[in-house]
């Protein structure tokens, strides 16, 4: 089973179903089921901070959900500041509940949170996070969103959609009801992929493919051709290898780290050239002009009729092989 399969699956299991109330017998979600793999556990603590974050910002009017607002009360209660919040750890959330987060680039003037003061405690004046209005805006600027959306009746149009909306006013006991039913669906959705991942298939890595697709693209971006290349969100391979190293949860796990020899790229030759549009589309999504020699030769099986099957490495360009013969 793909993983978008899997995920649909457990997409259309949460879609419109309603979390059950807590009762005696019902267990908590306060921790991770001991069964979960530690990748699945730490990307839970991951989104209960992430949860409880968006919850209190949605709460205050005057708070907008900006990635950089989220970001750093996050990594704070994560208690992790070498660590920090990036758009890859929320996109593979996403890909687990891809209906119930919003992660994506709006128009700032769609957010319209501009209080006209700052509110007041008992220790004081709270800093504002309210986004700055009038000329400090730029009429093309955009914004990084992250927000929870709840299953509604309510239709709304396109527009709509892609538009920032202040949730409504909760008391302190519907916003712990919600937070909890949040967490409670996102055990449920990692149950699923879980129970759902073939014999041999390791689901943390499918979470991780499916990613890429959720991670936001800058709007404008004028190097579109080479976006891909141009995103990195991760530190260098050896410092995440040490940082895993010194990681509680991980520690002693490496059992032997080794180098491998980089190599020589090879290229393959189609047998049956592509049409114009064709190779013109791959090279503006995809910035594909070659084939590597395992794509081609496939490519070319695939075009006598004969029955491939392809296993090679982790992003070795494996879907490429059957988007031509689709294209086509």
């Amino acid at each position: 089973m793909e993983i978008n399969d899997m995920k649909r699956k457990a997409s259309e299991d949460l879609e419109g179903s309603q979390p059950k109330k807590k009762g005696r017998n019902q267990a908590s979600t306060e921790e991770a089921p001991r069964s979960w793999p530690p990748y699945f556990e730490h990307l839970y603590k991951t989104f209960k901070a992430l949860n409880t974050v968006i919850a209190f910002c949605s709460s205050r009017k005057h708070l907008a959900t900006t990635f950089p607002v989220v970001r750093k009360s996050v990594e704070n209660l994560l208690k992790r500041p070498s660590r920090p919040l990036d758009l890859g750890d929320v996109a593979e959330i996403k890909a687990i509940i891809p209906e119930l987060l919003r992660f994506g680039y709006i128009p700032a003037d769609q957010v319209k949170i501009n209080p006209s003061e700052e509110p007041k405690t008992k220790r004081g004046t709270s800093p504002s996070y309210a986004l700055p209005s009038g000329p400090l805006l730029d009429e093309d600027e955009h914004v990084l969103i992250l927000e929870f959306v709840e299953s509604t009746k309510k239709t709304r149009s396109a527009e709509q959609e892609n538009a920032y909306s202040l949730p409504p006013s909760m008391t302190a006991a519907a916003l712990k009801k919600l937070i909890e039913q949040r967490n409670n669906r996102f055990v449920q959705a990692v149950n699923e992929l879980i129970e759902a991942c073939p014999e041999g298939e390791d689901a943390s890595e499918l979470v991780k493919q499916a990613s890429r697709d959720h991670i936001p693209i800058t709007p404008g971006r004028k190097d579109s051709s080479s976006v891909t290349n141009a995103i990195t969100f991760r530190p260098p391979m050896p410092q995440i290898i040490e940082e895993l190293k010194s990681e509680e949860w991980y520690r002693g796990q490496i059992v032997e780290h080794r180098s491998f020899e980089k190599k020589e790229v090879q290229f393959g030759e189609l047998s049956v050239p592509l049409a114009d549009s064709i190779a013109e589309g791959l090279q503006k999504a995809r910035s594909i002009t070659n084939f590597y020699s395992h794509q081609a030769a496939a490519i070319n099986a695939i075009s006598e009729r004969k029955n491939v099957i392809v296993s090679t490495a982790t992003a070795s360009g494996k879907s490429v092989i059957y988007q031509v013969p689709v294209l086509r």
